[in-house]
């Protein structure tokens, strides 16, 4: 036996989790207990509110898709297009955070409200003439709150993503979203 075995965390059971369950999603999806038309796919705009100030503005893309009776799989990728906040002007870089949730609705799809939980990728790298270039790529968990206005087709929602519950290594951060999910055909 390894002298020194490595423990898994908290971020590598909920990446098995959130595997375990995409794989089951494709299984039923190939036994086709899930139709196209119950998957969501959506557009979003979002901030950081975590210092108590809205920046790390971003633009995303998300999809959602039924599981079983009400719990669902949710996939969100943002693209940080305002995080370096560098008045001189020199530093450039890139940034995007991806969100990975499954989510509970108490009374099925027509619901307006979701709970879930799961987990945040988050990626930066800045680039600097004088301090070279740094990156850096973080996967916490992550408690979700939905909203969504169920009307036909086009389902308006804003969600509040309350991130580093369990995996504390700071704070408890907050992230913003809001957009519209379309229901495809």
């Amino acid at each position: 036996m390894h002298p020194n075995p490595r423990k898994p965390t908290l971020s590598t059971w909920l990446v098995a989790a959130a595997l375990v369950t995409c794989q089951l999603t494709v299984l039923r999806a190939a036994e086709g207990q899930v139709r196209l038309a119950d998957i969501e796919a959506g557009v979003h705009f979002g901030f950081n509110f975590s210092n108590g100030e809205i920046e790390d503005e971003r633009l995303g893309l998300g999809a959602i898709v039924p599981v079983l009776g009400p719990i669902e799989l949710t996939a969100t990728f943002s693209y940080r297009y305002n995080f370096l906040n560098d008045p001189s002007m020199e530093s450039s870089g890139s940034a995007w955070q991806s969100y990975f949730t499954a989510r509970v609705r108490p009374f099925g799809r027509g619901s307006f409200a979701a709970l879930g939980y799961g987990l945040t990728v988050s990626h930066i790298s800045v680039s600097h003439p004088t301090q070279g270039t740094r990156s850096n790529t973080e996967v916490t968990d992550v408690i979700v709150i939905g909203l969504e206005l169920p009307l036909w087709w086009i389902r308006p929602f804003g969600e509040l993503y309350l991130i580093d519950i369990l995996d504390r290594e700071s704070a408890v951060g907050g992230n913003a979203l809001f957009g519209l999910n379309f229901t495809l055909p």
